[in-house]
């Protein structure tokens, strides 16, 4: 178990399994220097590199991620990775 998550058993979720106490919280802010939430946002956005590589659309992407439009994906996106989401590279299609 790292920082209260679970790697076995369970749903496989990610999820703290409780309200993560201040310690936590300290904890997790001088590690990462982000809020836990700004980290998994981060993480998010990260995670859907390679799935539009893969040929996924955008809008699938950033709804999947959780977003509620295109251009809040994107924007986000843009400011983490620095260019938009239509700019990388996808695979070609057979």
């Amino acid at each position: 178990m790292i920082l209260g998550f679970s790697s076995s058993g369970g749903t496989g979720s990610s999820e703290p399994k409780s309200r993560p106490t201040r310690a936590w919280v300290k904890a997790f802010k001088s590690e990462t220097s982000l809020s836990y939430s700004a980290w998994r946002r981060q993480a998010g956005l990260v995670m859907s590199v390679p799935r539009i590589v893969a040929g996924h659309s955008i809008g699938q992407v950033a709804m999947e991620q959780g977003y509620r439009s295109i251009s809040a994906f994107s924007a986000s996106f843009r400011k983490l990775v620095g260019v938009p989401p239509s700019l990388i590279f996808r695979a070609p299609t057979n």
